[in-house]
């Protein structure tokens, strides 16, 4: 069986999001029949300076790597911060075939050379280093290279393996007509979710529709205040916040879910393959959505005005949405099940590595 060592810059225990990503190309490894062994630092290190905390994190990664005297030749890195670059020489000059997972929603417009700071430096040297860059987002080639100018590295040397989905975990699912119509929205409660938009919107909505109910799933800076927004208007039996939940929590929750409200800039967002895997229609905005526009399974918005009046669209059809969430569905079984995703990565892995 062919092996990789996969080095992670903090422990992958919790259920933020990008560590449910880590834990995903984790299992991508291994059902592409790759051993895995897995480095990661003791505890997570936060708070203070990051790049310090970064450094700290790396040396006790790669001090691990040291003194278990690693074996194997392929390495893969994730890549969610700085990786300082001796590290990487290091492991060059050690034969070591080396993959940068390629963070796409963290790769400014103009990443390397445009923009001479020193993190962009430090990343265009380990990208020059590595064996190829392999990204795990829901891109097209051409989105990379148009949006995200990845300068001085090769166009060859960018492969994109989109983040699947266990479909096996969504099975069972019934979509009944019932009178109530259940909404859900899952991430951060901050500004960059628009959270304090989508509140004042239900408020609007539920004048008219009383069988809506809106459940975030969620904590963050805004918590509290959005708690008490809530209390205030009286809503608190339409809008309820169920605070944080572990993924597997979450996936069982939206078995029982109607419409997804979606408000993310980020193109790699892995919500939108498990609403589409659960048979729920989205709600989005129209920048960065072709997998919604691929699929047909939900509505898009170009305004806030065309979000509202697209929530009210599903609420009022069940016969629109259990359109657009059996399309979303089969879109998943065709294209992003673990087995075909998974050998997509063997091909790639066998043809570069």
């Amino acid at each position: 069986m062919n092996s990789v060592c996969a080095i992670f810059p903090y422990k992958l225990g919790s259920d933020s999001g990008h560590k449910i990503r880590a834990r995903n190309v984790i299992e991508l490894f291994k059902k592409a029949n790759y051993c895995v062994s897995i480095i990661e630092p003791e505890k997570d290190y936060s708070g203070g300076n990051k790049f310090i905390f970064y450094l700290k994190s790396w040396a006790e990664v790669f001090k691990k790597y040291l003194k278990e005297r690693e074996k194997r030749k392929c390495i893969f890195i994730y890549n969610r911060g700085i990786i300082p670059f001796p590290l990487t020489l290091l492991l060059k000059l050690m034969g070591k075939k080396i993959i940068f997972d390629l963070p796409i929603d963290h790769t400014p417009k103009g990443y390397f050379l445009k923009r001479k700071n020193m993190r962009n430096l430090i990343n265009y040297i380990d990208f020059k280093l590595s064996s190829f860059l392999i990204t795990f987002d829901f891109v097209e080639n051409d989105i990379i290279f148009r949006n995200h100018v990845v300068e001085g590295v090769e166009r060859t040397k960018v492969k994109i393996v989109p983040h699947c989905v266990d479909i096996e975990k969504f099975s069972n699912i019934v979509r009944k007509n019932k009178p109530q119509v259940n909404c859900i929205f899952v991430g951060q409660l901050s500004i960059v979710d628009k959270i304090n938009i989508i509140l004042e919107m239900m408020e609007e909505i539920v004048k008219s529709n009383s069988n809506i109910i809106l459940y975030i799933i969620g904590c963050g800076t805004y918590y509290e205040e959005y708690n008490e927004k809530i209390m205030r208007s009286g809503l608190q039996n339409k809008i309820i916040l169920k605070g944080i939940m572990e993924h597997d929590d979450v996936i069982r929750f939206l078995k029982n879910m109607d419409i997804a409200l979606f408000t993310q800039d980020s193109i790699n967002a892995t919500k939108i393959p498990e609403y589409m895997a659960a048979g729920i229609p989205i709600v989005s905005f129209s920048r960065n959505a072709f997998l919604i526009t691929d699929s047909d399974c939900g509505l898009l918005s170009d305004n806030w005005k065309d979000y509202k009046d697209n929530i009210i669209k599903l609420v009022n059809s069940h016969e629109l949405r259990i359109k657009m969430g059996n399309a979303g569905r089969r879109y998943i079984e065709n294209n992003l099940t673990h087995k075909i995703i998974s050998d997509k990565l063997r091909y790639i892995l066998s043809s570069t590595v």
